[in-house]
């Protein structure tokens, strides 16, 4: 017997007396199988209640039945949350006049199952008509809700989908159809209209669908995604037959699925749940749905195939971003496979040349999602993959979590951000948006698809004392200690500063440099960046962003200069790849080298534009690799660029490097002499001294190491 043949006779609410006495002879091996399995299909809630109804608990072994109490619990727990957020979400809806019907899971687990804890949805789904749908989004987006671009948190296409800032949230979506646009169904939104009903929601009462109509809306979404649903599917149809047995009118049912063209997948649907669940699905109206004379056939196949063990479902989210990863999947190479499928936001048949390298275990998957979300590319990858039947379920949820984590901690952080803008411009003073949150918002088009691990904002270096006492008095404080009392915006490039009552948010940088060498503080041409600056507007404040010569020209120096090209990282080339898909029909190729060339910034450019351009096989107009070949770097470009890129760089060689750059000796000596001897609240903060006796050690502490780095050694 199969792991999932024994999961569903433990899962029919009457198992029989034969299907009892094989279930009782598992071993606890099987049955901790058995218990996996069913955490793999996200049936463990509903195991432990089907469970404590039969004997068979007692025979499970106790740390097993301590997993399945605990999966019932929590599931109980987060289902009072999503509850509370869909009664709310109602009420809101109502106040304003506007009416929704309530689809999927949150259905099945309040009025089918009536147990939020046996059917947990990953999204609440609401059906909308067309002339309301602006007016729901303004609700939605009044009571909290950000805009999800890419409807990367649903796993069926939807007219829009938002994500709640809460945390413990979760998405909504909201439809104008029944299904996506592409489905191979006709299924008319003023029929479904005609059709709805009402149920008791949570004591709320909501619209909802017939009975009916729910049997054939969860064949036609079901029956795509099998097997890996399979089971889930299957138990689903059976409860709603069991629980409006006394109303189903299966005539009706019939003709409703021959007109919406679903009869196969109806019939399909049915006659699995029937073997599988035990569903009491008439004989008569499987034969009036029966395509021909090869069904039994197929459904035979297609139960073989749904009771065969499945891929295991990845580890929790919060372990993908640590572990082991594939390097080779992290190389700089056109063949590379993470890289041919990000190529598919924007050139489908990339996808279809990665197809043939992809995982062929559960193991290998699992390392696979686990590569993506260290190169930082794992939301891309959620939303360009999610309707690919060769990517494992779980691994699309996996990222797809990690997507929506993004999306609702960015764009808390961006609204906050706003607030600040909206402070530094009444004080007048300019700002401008650099790297990720910029791309985010106007490349990307979707602030969920670009991590960020903080927030970089750029002022004129004359307003950089002024708008950094602003922020502190809208609850932000420096993190960290200065070596001295000014050292920072008289030697640093940016100061990092973050919310004293929401560490949830982002940290802000605030720059007035570009690049933290000294040689390019002195140097840059700011009045060009800030010169050829673009416009960017959101939540309601206006700011600027890097133009797409000075865009390209930043993101290169950065990722060169700050972080030694770290190869590893996809997701900084790919921000490269995606500024020159946006932009290559603007952007002023000769004014970027002439730029690149007058900053000493060359051999950035000529270092990362030709990987990009071959690995996401972007190929510039004509001449432009050849005229970027010619440029020749600078005797002190061609010394920086090597002292700074150098591997690892020493705490010792850091420090040299910035004192050579500087202009004169006086500054020299002042730096050299705060970095020798910082100030003691520096020394507290940096080394964590706890007692004032113990702050000459730090200091000798400091002193010991630089030598050491200085000797060669890590410091």
């Amino acid at each position: 017997m199969t792991a999932a043949l024994a999961l569903a006779q433990c899962l029919r609410a009457a198992p029989s007396e034969a299907e009892l006495a094989h279930l009782s002879r598992l071993t606890p091996g099987d049955w901790e199988r058995l218990v996996q399995l069913a955490f793999d299909q996200e049936l463990a809630p509903l195991l432990h209640a089907r469970l404590r109804a039969t004997p068979l608990h007692a025979l499970l072994p106790p740390a097993t039945a301590q997993e399945l109490t605990r999966a019932y619990l929590d599931a109980g727990a987060a289902g009072m949350r999503w509850q509370h957020q869909l009664s709310r979400l109602l009420k809101q809806l109502q106040s304003a006049n506007l009416r929704a019907l309530v689809l999927g899971d949150a259905v099945l687990a309040l009025a089918v199952y009536g147990n939020a804890a046996l059917h947990s949805p990953h999204s609440l789904e609401l059906l909308v008509r067309e002339a309301d749908l602006d007016a729901v989004a303004a609700c939605l987006l009044a009571a909290g809700y950000c805009v999800d671009p890419g409807g990367g948190a649903l796993e069926r296409a939807a007219a829009g989908s938002f994500i709640s800032l809460k945390d413990g949230a979760i998405p909504v979506g909201v439809h104008t159809q029944l299904l996506a646009p592409d489905a191979p169904f006709r299924v008319a939104s003023a029929e479904i209209w005609a059709q709805a009903t009402t149920a008791l929601l949570d004591t709320l009462e909501a619209t909802v669908l017939p009975p009916e109509t729910l049997l054939l809306e969860l064949c036609m979404r079901g029956v795509p995604a099998l097997p890996s649903n399979g089971l889930r599917l299957c138990f689903d149809l059976a409860q709603v037959v069991t629980r409006y047995a006394a109303e189903l009118d299966w005539e009706q049912l019939v003709a409703r699925a021959r007109d919406w063209q679903a009869g196969d997948a109806v019939w399909l649907a049915l006659s699995l749940a029937r073997d599988v669940a035990g569903a009491a699905v008439p004989e008569a109206a499987l034969a009036q749905l029966a395509p021909d004379a090869v069904g039994t056939a197929a459904v035979v196949r297609a139960r073989e195939q749904l009771l065969e063990l499945p891929l295991p479902a990845l580890a929790a989210l919060e372990t993908l971003d640590s572990g082991v990863v594939d390097e080779t999947l992290l190389a700089l190479s056109p063949e590379s496979l993470l890289i041919g499928c990000l190529r598919g936001r924007w050139d489908p048949a990339a996808w279809d040349i990665a197809r043939s390298g992809m995982p062929a275990s559960a193991p290998e998957w699992e390392l696979w999602a686990r590569s993506a979300v260290r190169a930082g590319v794992a939301p891309l990858l959620a939303t360009v993959l999610r309707y690919h039947p060769e990517v494992p379920v779980a691994v699309i949820a996996a990222w797809r979590r990690y997507y929506v984590w993004h999306l609702r901690r960015n764009s808390g952080s961006l609204r906050e951000l706003a607030r600040l803008l909206r402070a530094l411009h009444d004080a007048g003073i300019s700002t401008l948006l650099l790297k990720g949150a910029a791309l985010g918002v106007a490349v990307y088009g979707n602030v969920g698809l670009r991590p960020m691990g903080d927030i970089d904002l750029l002022v004129q270096r004359e307003d950089a004392a002024r708008a950094l006492a602003l922020l502190e008095t809208l609850d932000y404080a420096v993190v960290g200690a200065e070596t001295r009392p000014g050292a920072t915006l008289e030697y640093e490039n940016e100061v990092a500063l973050m919310h004293t009552r929401k560490p949830e948010l982002a940290v802000v940088e605030l720059h007035w440099g570009l690049l933290d060498s000294p040689h390019y503080q002195r140097t840059l041409d700011m009045d060009w960046f800030w010169r050829t600056a673009q416009p960017l507007a959101f939540e309601g404040a206006s700011t600027l962003m890097l133009g797409p010569e000075a865009q390209l020209l930043h993101l290169c120096a950065h990722l060169m200069l700050h972080h030694g090209g770290a190869s590893g990282h996809l997701q900084w080339y790919h921000d490269i790849a995606e500024v020159l898909v946006a932009y290559r029909d603007a952007l002023d190729w000769e004014a970027l080298l002439a730029s690149a060339a007058a900053n000493d910034l060359v051999l950035p450019l000529q270092r990362v534009l030709p990987v990009v351009w071959d690995c996401w096989q972007l190929e510039p107009p004509v001449g432009v690799r050849a005229a970027l070949a010619a440029l020749q770097a600078s005797a002190k470009e061609a010394q920086l660029f090597g002292q700074l890129t150098v591997p690892a760089r020493p705490v010792a060689q850091r420090f040299f490097t910035d004192l050579a750059s500087m202009p004169g000796w006086r500054q020299r000596w002042a730096y050299a002499w705060e970095n020798i001897f910082p100030a003691p609240a520096y020394m507290r903060d940096r080394y964590r001294v706890a007692h004032p006796l113990l702050l000459p050690f730090a200091y000798l502490w400091r002193w010991v190491r630089g030598l050491a780095s200085i000797l060669g050694r890590r410091g």
